[in-house]
């Protein structure tokens, strides 16, 4: 047999059949051309369709993304001027209560002023606690109960709640479409006592977004984050007051961003736009959303589309008219045997295998043999390398192995049934043996039977013979670890027959492999234990192991102690550990006398120590008994020690004991509020290790009472409390005066300056006078204004800080305070003062201004008194003042309680002024006698006086 170096060995073809017209392979690779090219083009350009039209749909999220931006920065703007007017209206409100001109004439005046300020708001009303309307910007509806309104009844469900805008609203009389806006009202002492509504009409807003450029099928929504509908342009009235929750703004992104965008269809009316959303800055509770229709913004991509796809059929269309054309034309010339379009396919089948090596041979046509490239290069030979004759391939074949595979293959050229399939070993092109499988089959035989022809493949199977071996080495580690194992091995089936067992095995039990391979687990367990055995195996095949200690009988009938881990194995059957644990028992024996002297120990210690176990107290010393109000011992035993612990302590004790048990360490000492027999508390230190008490986990606890230790760092607490509440009122204060001072400017002084601007700029632009006036009397009208801004200014500053304590000192300053207090309050009041000459230290002379203006704060606000006096007295060093009236008064008592749990901050911030200059601050009051606060103050020496 020779084997010929010819190009179409290389390939796997006869030289013949490559590429020629004749063997139809030239059309058909064109036709494949052609079909390539015009996918190709196609895929290019829907890829480049597809790419202008991700980037239309960005940009068209881009510019919603911006206009969402402006508009919601418009409407926080309107939402913050009605929330401003509504603190407005509070602070109205408030003062027309104390002053006594509360009344519908007066708020009325003042909720319209407010209403025309406001284009957005048709109207202003005030409810009474009990909902009705109490007081209203416009006539007909008072006495109208709104009570079952979410924005009233927001302020009983969740009363933290400050600004809240309603559900929307049909009016009854008007049909007109609103949004509530509201805030609540609070009396002095922080009750309740109605709310403040302003009604929107959405309408406006849907004028004013019309403006906003987003073409047809825009949209612009105004919702509330519990997706409830509330403004939209184009206006569906059909859809205001749905909520939305499930739309994926209000179901996913807005869990994860304030604002975002995402293409989708409207759930208002299922058109499909590019939406962006954005939640107001100050007010999180809104989210504005901006819609853009996705058609409006693809329609200029659709006309390309149709421009491109209409180019590409044309030139599809002729590039298959000139292939069928070439195909005629080789049809015409086409030749070609049947034989090598037999073996093209062939052939071509065997090219694609991967690792596989293809051969073929022709024993009657001078003995030729044809192989495909993977058959040489498989084992590292170059593809035009080759083989000169079969007794070269011979060399290659495994000594071992040579005269097999000659064998088999003689036994197949001699004819008969014999199948051509061997496993050889073959040389490497390194030098190594490869195992190789070799399958052949018989395509021809000639008249005597004998093969002409064959085909069969190569396949390199070294990596299944490494295996196998791992495998089998694998399987003899075992079978060595299983059989030298110093501990006893056991493999049982489901039902505890033995399967195997090891010499350890047979020695711990002195019994032979052969008698125990008869046996079953049962006959080996004492009796007492045989009844476990079933359900122990149940329980290892649900959850994989096991481990116990077991008792066995040895042959001569004593008793084997044992610690048994098993497991399931993969086929099912058990394996099992047994380690004879005769010694360790004995040993734990000889420790339950060692325990017995540490009771001792433990008994005769002053300190509290105990054992507990399974959560019950099985240890305890004399100083436990003391510690826990006991008499006798059996009051302790087995008693709960969770029992023990105070319930607001008792979570966490058990949670530290389930992880001291886990092994978790550096969880103690720990502190608890514990539990006398008597039901009386103490604080208690605990220190605690975990413990093996008769061979078993347990913890060891020492405890010490320090009720005395805690009960000074509770009055430390108590102390800091009270600071902490007095800073908190003090940054409330600071920002409430800051939010009045921000309004006094925005309303006077911004009005006047823009007045003067207008006034201005009208002089400046216009030849004539504007308004019929000349440009004197604008002069003279821009002086009024300014005169105006700073009376303003001073009035403003005055009530920031009154310049004549920091100009005259304390005496005319708190003269200064009475004189405004019965201005403002029509009591009768008296002022006294017997100061020597000279200035006080100014953190002296601030602190007694300020305590004596909140005490005269809380006269006006709760004393109703007729009576006030306000003395101040210098006597040596010590300055006292003292501010006393004839009102209701009080219990002193409750008033420190209620101070101390931080429900009247005004005594501990006067408390805690006095506190900062080393002064001593004291009320005495009663029911019905009025109320008296004083406070002493010693000088301190000033280096510079005034």
């Amino acid at each position: 047999m020779q084997y010929q170096q010819t190009p179409a060995v290389a390939s796997g073809l006869p030289a013949s059949s490559l590429g020629s017209p004749e063997s139809g392979v030239g059309p058909r690779l064109l036709y494949w051309f052609a079909a390539a090219a015009i996918a190709l083009a196609g895929l290019l350009i829907g890829f480049t369709l597809d790419l202008f039209r991700t980037q239309s749909l960005a940009a068209s999220l881009r510019l919603t993304e911006s206009f969402a931006h402006v508009v919601s920065d418009d409407i926080a703007g309107a939402v913050q001027n009605i929330d401003q007017s509504l603190q407005l209206g509070q602070g109205a409100i408030a003062d027309l209560k104390r002053s006594g001109q509360l009344n519908q004439a007066a708020v009325g005046r003042m909720l319209s002023s407010q209403v025309k300020k406001l284009p957005l708001v048709r109207a202003m009303w005030v409810m009474d606690k009990t909902g009705r309307i109490e007081f209203e910007s416009t006539a007909g509806y008072i006495g109208l109960d709104l009570a079952d309104r979410d924005y009233f009844q927001i302020y009983a469900a969740e009363p933290k709640t400050e600004f809240f805008m309603g559900q929307p609203l049909r009016g009854k009389a008007t049909g007109i479409w609103f949004l509530s806006a509201s805030r609540p009202l609070y009396d002095a002492d922080g009750n309740f006592t109605g709310a403040i509504v302003a009604a929107i009409e959405p309408r406006h807003m849907e004028e004013t977004w019309k403006s906003v450029e987003l073409g047809d099928g825009g949209s612009i929504a105004l919702f509330r984050r519990d997706g409830t509908l509330m403004a939209r342009s184009p206006f569906e009235e059909a859809a205001i007051g749905k909520k939305f929750i499930r739309g994926p703004i209000f179901s996913e992104l807005l869990l994860k961003s304030s604002a975002g965008r995402l293409q989708a269809p409207s759930g208002v009316d299922g058109k499909v736009r590019s939406f962006a959303y954005r939640t107001l800055n100050a007010y999180p509770a809104l989210v504005v959303v901006v819609g853009q229709s996705v058609d409006l913004v693809l329609t200029p991509w659709r006309k390309l589309a149709v421009l491109a796809i209409a180019i590409w059929a044309v030139a599809s269309a002729a590039v298959v008219t000139f292939c069928i054309f070439l195909d005629r034309a080789w049809q015409l010339q086409a030749r070609g045997k049947a034989e090598a379009l037999l073996m093209f396919n062939r052939l071509s089948l065997a090219t694609d295998a991967a690792s596989i090596g293809v051969w073929e041979w022709e024993i009657d046509k001078e003995d030729k043999w044809f192989a495909t490239p993977t058959y040489f290069t498989a084992m590292g030979y170059a593809v035009n390398e080759g083989l000169a004759d079969r007794d070269q391939w011979a060399t290659r074949l495994h000594p071992d192995d040579k005269d097999a595979v000659m064998a088999k293959i003689h036994a197949v050229l001699a004819g008969g049934n014999v199948v051509y399939e061997y496993e050889a070993r073959l040389m490497h092109a390194d030098g190594a043996y490869r195992w190789v499988k070799v399958a052949g089959r018989v395509l021809a035989r000639d008249s005597a039977g004998k093969p002409t022809r064959l085909i069969g493949v190569r396949i390199d199977i070294t990596d299944i013979k490494e295996s196998e071996e791992l495998m089998r080495k694998s399987e003899a580690k075992y079978k060595a670890l299983f059989d030298e194992a110093p501990d006893g091995m056991n493999i049982v089936d489901r039902n505890g027959n033995f399967v195997d067992v090891n010499p350890s095995m047979c020695s711990m039990l002195g019994r032979p492999r052969d008698e125990l391979l008869t046996m079953n687990a049962a006959d080996i367990v004492i009796a007492s234990e045989v009844a476990h055995i079933k359900p122990t195996i149940l329980s290892i095949t649900h959850y994989s192991s096991h481990h116990q200690e077991w008792r066995l009988t040895h042959k001569d009938g004593s008793i084997v102690d044992t610690d048994v881990i098993a497991i399931e194995m993969p086929d099912g059957n058990l394996l099992g550990m047994v380690r004879d644990v005769t010694n360790r028992k004995l040993v734990e024996a000889a420790l339950l006398e060692s325990e017995e002297r540490y009771r001792l120990l433990v008994d005769q210690s002053p300190y509290s120590i105990a054992i507990h176990q399974d959560g019950k107290l099985r240890l305890f010393n004399r100083a436990s008994l003391n510690l826990f109000g006991a008499v006798s011992p059996s009051e302790l035993v087995d008693k709960e020690v969770l029992s023990l612990v105070h319930p607001n302590s008792r979570e966490e004790a058990q949670n530290r004991i389930r992880r001291m048990l886990a092994g978790e360490s550096s969880l103690y000492p720990a502190e608890y509020l514990f539990l006398k027999l008597d039901g009386t508390t103490f604080d208690g230190e605990v220190s605690a290790v975990p413990f093996t008490f008769q061979g078993r986990p347990a913890i060891q606890v020492i405890a010490l009472d320090i009720s005395k230790r805690k009960k000074a760092e509770v009055a430390l607490l108590d102390h800091q409390k009270r600071l902490k509440a007095v800073s908190r009122r003090v940054l409330e204060v600071q920002e409430a005066e800051r939010r009045r001072v921000a309004v006094e400017l925005h309303d006077e002084l911004g009005q006047a300056l823009t007045a003067i601007k207008i006034n201005l700029h009208s002089r400046d632009l216009l030849l004539e006078p504007a308004r019929g006036q000349s440009h004197a009397a604008l002069n003279r009208e821009n002086l009024r204004i300014v005169e105006d801004a700073l009376q303003q200014v001073r009035r403003l500053a005055l009530t920031l800080r009154p310049a004549v304590l920091d100009d005259l000192g304390l005496a005319p300053a708190l003269r200064w305070l009475i004189d405004q207090s019965i201005e403002h309050n029509g009591f009768a009041a008296r002022f006294d003062s017997q100061l020597p000459p000279g200035r006080l230290l100014p953190e002296v002379e601030t602190a007694f201004f300020r305590i004596a203006q909140a005490g005269l704060t809380n006269v006006v606000r709760h004393a109703q008194a007729r009576q006030v006096s306000l003395t101040l007295v210098q006597d040596g060093a010590t300055l006292v003042m003292t501010l006393q009236d004839d009102g209701v008064g009080f219990v002193a008592s409750l008033m420190w309680a209620r101070a101390k749990a931080g429900g009247s901050i005004g005594v501990l911030g006067m408390e805690e002024r006095a506190s900062l200059i080393g002064a001593h601050f004291s009320v005495e009051a009663a029911p019905g006698l009025g109320t008296t606060l004083r406070l002493s103050c010693t000088l301190q020496p000033k280096e510079h006086s005034a």
